[in-house]
C-alpha cells in the first residue's frame, strides 16, 4: 500500500465515523495554507522594496531589517522597537543591541538617492534616516502599497 493509498483509506473511515472531524482538519488546512502563502508573498515584497532602496543582501543587517518590517507589518499593535530587537535576538540567539547595531550599520552602508521618487515614497524628505524612521517607512509603504 502507498502512502497515497493510506492517507485515502484513512480519510474514509474518519469520514464514515464524524464528518465534521473531516471538515475541521480540511478547514484547519486550507486556513494554515493560505498563512502561509501571505508570509511568503510579504517576504518577497519585503526584499524587493529593500532591493529597489539599494539595500545589500550580504549585510547582516539586511535579514534582521527585513524580519523587523514583516514584525511590524504583521502586528495587530505598533510595536516599540525594543520589541522587535527582542523577537529578532531571541531568534537568531544573539543580543539586542547586535540586532541594533547590523540594522544600523545596513541603513549606513546604503547608497541612498535622497532625490528618487522611491525614497520619497519611503521616507518623505528625511535626509538622514534612523532605526525607527527606516523600518517604520518601509513598513508603512509596504502596508499602503499593497493594502495589507
Amino acid at each position: 500500500m502507498t502512502k497515497d493509498e493510506f492517507k485515502a483509506q484513512l480519510l474514509e473511515l474518519l469520514q464514515e465515523r464524524d464528518p465534521e472531524i473531516i471538515n475541521a482538519l480540511h478547514l484547519a488546512v486550507m486556513q494554515t495554507s493560505k498563512k502561509t502563502t501571505k508570509t511568503k508573498n510579504l517576504y518577497s515584497r519585503v526584499t524587493a522594496v529593500l532591493l529597489k532602496l539599494h539595500f545589500f543582501p550580504s549585510n547582516s543587517g539586511f535579514e534582521y531589517l527585513r524580519e523587523a518590517i514583516i514584525l511590524i507589518i504583521n502586528s495587530e499593535h505598533k510595536p516599540k522597537l525594543n520589541e522587535i530587537y527582542f523577537k529578532i535576538a531571541k531568534k537568531y540567539s544573539i543580543t539586542e543591541r547586535s540586532v541594533s547595531m547590523a540594522i544600523y550599520r545596513a541603513i549606513r552602508s546604503c547608497s541612498f538617492d535622497t532625490n528618487s521618487s522611491i525614497y520619497k515614497q519611503f521616507f518623505g524628505n528625511q535626509e538622514k534616516l534612523t532605526n525607527v524612521n527606516c523600518i517604520s517607512g518601509i513598513a508603512h509603504g509596504i502596508q499602503s502599497k499593497f493594502d495589507l
